[in-house]
């Protein structure tokens, strides 16, 4: 299962354990705050992952920001 959050990431879950497998950044402008890992950069409305979609014929998914961005996600 994909879901969004309110911190920017994108979360990748095994529904079957309930644990997280992967984490990834909704956008690049989240990459390039703070470059200290012990410095949380602060969350705004900007950074909420608002929705995700799957394309089952493409086998891709897309997520949708609050900063106005949507991301296109896929294997390649």
């Amino acid at each position: 299962m994909i879901s969004g959050s309110e911190d920017g990431n994108v979360l990748v879950w095994d529904v079957l354990s309930g644990t997280v497998k992967h984490r990834l950044r909704h956008a690049q402008s989240a990459l390039t705050g703070p470059q200290d890992s012990d410095v949380k950069p602060q969350s705004s409305k900007r950074d909420v992952v608002s929705a995700v979609a799957w394309n089952q014929l493409r086998k891709e998914w897309a997520t949708a920001g609050g900063d106005g961005t949507v991301v296109l996600w896929g294997n390649d």
